[in-house]
């Protein structure tokens, strides 16, 4: 039916045939076929009356009720944050819930105890469901995006808006991007407008959803809102209230439909017709609840995991277009960590030449340090040299040493690791004075910044580091063409340290497809890492149910703040404004980025890059130095070793200073671009060169800009 005036008045649906509005599951048949492929589906009502897998008793409840007390008065290190900013206080609504807790059982207790979680609006500290809930994604069989319809540039009060102050939902189409694989609709399909939502129009109800999760700002709230409209992991995110959702969209010929759709909950259960893409999310999500005791794990888990659902379960861009202009090509590096990095070469047909970037998409920190490491060196060799951009979109967090350790590799400057700091109270300080191993390896030297604290009254601890300077700059930089950051508003957790670090220390421009970052600064542990770290007999307690079938805690330990021109500015709820904000497209949402890629091109063009390469022999044999380390044979107690340096384009006066083992030792200028530098060093021990090129300023003499620094060791063995 088509409604010419109101599109939220509406008499019936145009498909009689294909919907049937007498109960609450609606006949689809194309979208009962695509369901079949998953296995067994049930519905929200089914899902919420399954037992828990390992029942609790009163007593079981009260438990877990005093170790949520506890852990948020004596070591959530954002309590009187968020009190105050959200006029919230979860200590006294979990203890009035423990006195009617006897009241609730199954779903219900747990679902009363995230709620209460999710009014912090702190993704680190969030109480997870146990089993069968959190093995459970609801959906429905399409996904949602959102772009702004006109620029927002607009003049008030004589001022332009700053992004950081838009509202996320002004002006602001919300389309269907992708369907579940083999769903197909005559109208319901991508790049159709959404309207209303269960009668409510569309942006209101994603705010609904939005405030009701844990998103730190506006801007996160309303994506994750966004997102959370169509696909929701049980086990953290509040499920839908509805079984069902009617909707009012707009074709693309701009006929107004109205249709319902059922909410399924897929359960893992092993069925053998579900597709193994979305089988991988359930062993991703094992992997990430099980980490080393050198690992500080600080990742938004439910975000990892319905974006994982998300890729795998639905065909996005299913609109295709010939982009003459723009060519994307997969780039294949061998020994790369699995599923964390994504390479691409990008050619972007510009209109007096042809613009040439490597994309990085880093989708989690989730890595070791020194694979990580290694992995985004080799990527930096196989990219063009000219321009890098690095995307953490959507990246939930990880290790902050792995996400802190390879920004020396992009710039000459030293890396500051940003400073963290614990709640100074006695539970804090038994947990980083504790006798067992794994705190020891975790915490060594953080209790000479908490007990202090602790003796004089102070609330927080001394600052400390989650990754050790000299790991932060060990290896030194390895590109030397323009680079930036593309981030958006669930860019969270490692990922807002990432981009924090990656404007502090200048090394590019921050590009944000949202105005901000996700907000979310901390480091965050699981409650079962915290017993682990506890002396026995402590006030700490594993919670009911066991380790696998029970409920989950985590929950935010160390805040950190931002270095350098921004030092001391928190992370946790404003996020990471952008330097440059792209506002997203249609044809960003339905095409794969086009209108970014080419604002991308034009940014990274722009940039003053500095072409650099160097070279060294060793006794006139030109040696390999893709590794930080070069590893020779021992023939004679000293050595010739020659660095032949060159910079393109270049302006001013460029002088490069060499330094042995740390202590300068001589000087040479550019000339036409080039610098050759010749000395002798011994054998008898590994010797670490470090040249730093600088722009020298005519008028006083000395350096206006650091612009490159190339470092390697020489070991010599038998």
């Amino acid at each position: 039916m088509r409604v010419e005036n109101n599109p939220m008045v509406l008499r019936g649906s145009p498909y009689a045939d294909d919907a049937v509005d007498r109960v609450v599951n609606v006949e689809i048949p194309s979208l009962f076929e695509a369901l079949q492929p998953l296995g067994k589906t049930i519905s929200i009502a089914e899902a919420k009356a399954l037992p828990e897998e390992t029942p609790l008793s009163d007593e079981d409840r009260r438990a877990v009720l005093d170790q949520t007390i506890l852990v948020l008065n004596k070591l959530y290190i954002h309590r009187a944050l968020k009190h105050t900013k959200h006029a919230v206080d979860p200590v006294a609504a979990l203890k009035s819930l423990r006195r009617r807790a006897h009241k609730l059982e199954g779903f219900d207790f747990h679902l009363e105890v995230m709620r209460i979680f999710k009014r912090l609006q702190d993704i680190h500290t969030a109480y997870t469901m146990p089993r069968p809930y959190s093995d459970m994604v609801a959906f429905l069989p399409f996904l949602l995006g959102g772009f702004r319809r006109r620029a927002s540039g607009n003049e008030q009060d004589g001022a332009a808006t700053r992004p950081e102050d838009l509202d996320p939902s002004e002006d602001t189409a919300v389309i269907v991007t992708g369907l579940l694989a083999n769903f197909s609709h005559p109208t319901f399909g991508p790049g159709v407008e959404v309207l209303s939502w269960n009668g409510l129009p569309i942006h209101e109800a994603i705010r609904l959803i939005g405030r009701e999760e844990q998103g730190s700002n506006v801007h996160a709230q309303f994506e994750l809102g966004l997102r959370l409209m169509s696909v929701r992991w049980l086990g953290g995110s509040i499920p839908p209230d509805e079984y069902f959702v009617t909707i009012v969209y707009r074709d693309t010929v701009g006929d107004i439909y109205e249709i319902r759709f059922p909410w399924r909950v897929m359960i893992d259960q092993g069925h053998k017709g579900r597709v193994a893409s979305v089988q991988a999310m359930w062993d991703m999500k094992r992997k990430f609840l099980q980490t080393t005791p050198q690992d500080d794990p600080s990742i938004e888990q439910r975000s990892l995991l319905e974006g994982t659902v998300r890729d795998s379960l639905y065909e996005q861009n299913a609109f295709t277009r010939i982009n003459r202009d723009i060519i994307k090509t997969q780039i294949e590096i061998e020994g790369l960590p699995e599923g964390v990095f994504d390479v691409q070469e990008v050619r972007v047909a510009m209109s007096k030449k042809t613009a040439i970037f490597g994309l990085v998409k880093i989708e989690h920190f989730v890595c070791r340090r020194k694979d990580f490491v290694s992995g985004f060196s080799k990527i930096l060799a196989a990219i063009p040299q000219n321009a890098l951009v690095i995307d953490i979109r959507s990246n939930p967090g990880g290790m902050v040493n792995s996400a802190e350790s390879v920004l020396q590799l992009l710039t000459p400057k030293k890396i500051t690791p940003l400073p963290f700091q614990f709640l100074a109270t006695h539970l804090v300080e038994s947990i980083v004075n504790s006798s067992k191993t794994i705190a020891w390896i975790r915490l060594k030297g953080w209790e000479k910044k908490v007990t202090p604290a602790v003796d004089i009254g102070n609330q927080f601890s001394r600052f400390g580091t989650l990754t050790k300077w000299q790991k932060a700059n060990d290896i030194g930089q390895r590109y030397y063409g323009s680079v930036a950051l593309v981030t958006n508003a669930v860019t969270y957790s490692s990922g807002d340290i990432f981009a924090a670090s990656f404007q502090d220390h200048g090394i590019g421009p921050v590009i944000g497809v949202d105005p901000t970052t996700g907000g979310g600064g901390a480091n965050m542990w699981t409650h079962e890492e915290c017993v682990d770290m506890a002396e026995d007999g402590r006030e700490l307690a594993f919670l009911p149910g066991g380790a696998v079938d029970g409920p989950k805690l985590h929950y935010a330990v160390r805040r950190c703040t931002r270095v350098g021109p921004n030092q001391g500015m928190a992370i946790e709820e404003s996020g990471i404004a952008c330097d440059i904000f792209h506002e997203v497209t249609c044809d960003d949402l339905l095409f794969g980025d086009v209108d970014l890629l080419r604002s991308l091109a034009e940014i990274v063009h722009a940039e003053d890059a500095v072409p650099y390469s160097a070279r060294m022999a060793v006794n006139n044999d030109w040696v390999d130095m893709s590794q930080p380390e070069v590893v020779l044979p021992l023939k004679r107690a000293r050595v010739r070793v020659q660095i032949d340096l060159r910079l393109r384009g270049t302006k001013g006066h460029v002088e490069h200073v060499m330094s042995i083992n740390g202590v300068p030792k001589r000087t040479t200028k550019s000339v036409r671009g080039r610098a050759s530098v010749k000395f002798a060093v011994p054998t008898s021990a590994p010797v670490d060169i470090q040249v730093d090129s600088h722009v020298i300023s005519p008028v006083t003499g000395h350096s206006e800009r650091q612009i490159a620094s190339m470092r390697r060791k020489l070991t010599f063995l038998d």
